[in-house]
């Protein structure tokens, strides 16, 4: 319960991203449904806020005045994925 305390599941950038997806394994690991229940929710959330109609991951793009856009979109989708991957294996689709 400690590690899952100090979550960055809360911030709105990648960072966040990188959180539910630590919370996600965690919840898996521990056997913690209203942990998963709780994380599976909040992706779906940042799903919602970090990307347009476009597809466009607008808050990462705009990092390091746009010369970062590319990476910084990267290192968000990373974790989203393999998240989602992870909510799949679980019954819970999010595609």
């Amino acid at each position: 319960n400690h590690a899952r305390q100090m979550t960055t599941q809360y911030y709105h950038n990648n960072w966040g991203n990188w959180g539910v997806l630590f919370d996600i394994v965690l919840s898996v690991y521990l056997n913690k449904a209203n942990h998963f229940n709780f994380a599976a929710n909040r992706l779906k959330e940042l799903i919602a806020k970090q990307i347009d109609e476009e597809g466009v991951m607008l808050h990462e793009v705009t990092r390091e005045n746009g010369k970062m856009g590319i990476w910084y979109s990267h290192f968000a989708l990373q974790p989203t994925f393999i998240a989602a991957e992870i909510l799949y294996e679980n019954k819970v689709d999010i595609y």
